[in-house]
């Protein structure tokens, strides 16, 4: 075996083993690529979350942080979703591997950097584009969050629960109301932006983007501000405003191929369906077949009233999800009724 180096070669191999692992079905591979000794060691600076650490429940949630890279991961593979390394570079003089999880027209990357640790290379650092938080900053506030659950039951922490439950039933009006009045208590929890952002999108959309400017003087980074802004023209049908956000991401991330499927996705709600087919054939060989792409090929066959494109992307079902035609048939007699006899003469012809 080649002795381990801190260069391209060896981190971008770290990171290929990474993806693989998730890929596999390991969730623990993942948690384990992290230097949880360092990270432990720079808790000290934060004296709620440090001193968890000499409890159970502490190393508990400690070990959970990591756990929960793994699991995460896998899952979204598993709900028809993607994990991919997607992009490597060097700045400072260190390393960074970016890896991207895709799932329910949502991206998340996370910029790690990599560092050598006793002959093997860890991630010691990093940030999150959906939580505008350091790798430090977020574990740190995530054991403060659960140490003060336990030992203050009544202080802030429960506004964050009583936020997310209210989001979750629907009630997200009453959850911004919420968390806009406890801000100044909150807003050091990144977990307090994630509820924030759900919040804003579901009850205010017309007041999404000025309140994602507005963030940005609360610290909230530009790269997260411009991820948050291209889901949201993405996924509203605004395909110049989400072009403009891609090409403001990719210098940072990377040209990840489930950019031109968000961009196709918006050309596809502005009716442009022809261009946004285009994308999803470029697209095709450059990563898996994903559910969301499977679907969104349909609803262009179905727009464009290409039976033969249709019939032949939707048989495509049966071999990448695993699923039967008789699923496929009941799949498509249920979203694309006006195509479902065209599917079934296509199967009948074939059988015959």
């Amino acid at each position: 075996m080649d002795k381990v180096e801190l260069d391209s070669l060896h981190v971008v191999s770290f990171a290929q083993d990474i993806e693989a692992a998730v890929i596999n079905g390991d969730t623990s591979y993942y948690g384990n690529a992290f230097d949880q000794d360092l990270l432990r060691s720079q808790l000290i600076e934060n004296t709620i979350a440090f001193s968890s650490l000499d409890t159970p429940f502490g190393k508990y949630y400690f070990d959970r942080f990591f756990q929960r890279k793994g699991i995460s991961a896998v899952q979204s593979i598993q709900n028809g979703g993607d994990f991919k390394f997607v992009h490597y570079y060097v700045k400072e003089g260190k390393h960074h591997i970016v890896m991207r999880t895709y799932d329910d027209y949502t991206l998340q990357f996370d910029d790690w950097v990599v560092d050598l640790k006793d002959e093997q290379l860890k991630i010691v650092d990093g940030f999150s584009y959906t939580t505008s938080a350091t790798l430090i900053r977020d574990l740190t506030y995530y054991l403060q969050f659960h140490a003060l659950e336990i030992t203050n039951p009544k202080g802030v922490t429960p506004i964050l629960v009583k936020a997310n439950s209210l989001l979750k039933a629907g009630n997200e009006k009453k959850a911004l109301a919420l968390l806009e009045k406890n801000k100044e208590q909150l807003k050091r929890y990144p977990s307090y932006w994630q509820i924030y952002l759900g919040a804003l999108y579901e009850s205010q959309p017309d007041k999404y983007i000025e309140r994602l400017n507005e963030i940005e003087a609360d610290q909230f980074d530009e790269r997260s501000i411009h991820l948050h802004k291209l889901l949201y023209f993405a996924n509203n049908g605004m395909s110049d405003s989400t072009q403009k956000q891609i090409e403001a991401l990719i210098p940072k991330t990377g040209d990840d191929p489930l950019y031109l499927f968000l961009y196709g996705k918006a050309l596809s709600m502005e009716g442009e369906y022809q261009n946004a087919l285009v994308c999803f054939e470029n697209i095709e060989k450059a990563t898996p077949l994903l559910w969301d792409i499977w679907c969104e090929r349909l609803e262009l066959y179905s727009h464009l009233g290409d039976s033969n494109g249709f019939n032949e992307w939707a048989k495509k079902g049966t071999l990448a999800f695993n699923m039967t035609e008789d699923e496929v048939v009941e799949f498509i007699k249920l979203h694309f009724p006006g195509m479902a006899k065209g599917f079934l003469a296509s199967i009948q012809k074939k059988t015959a």
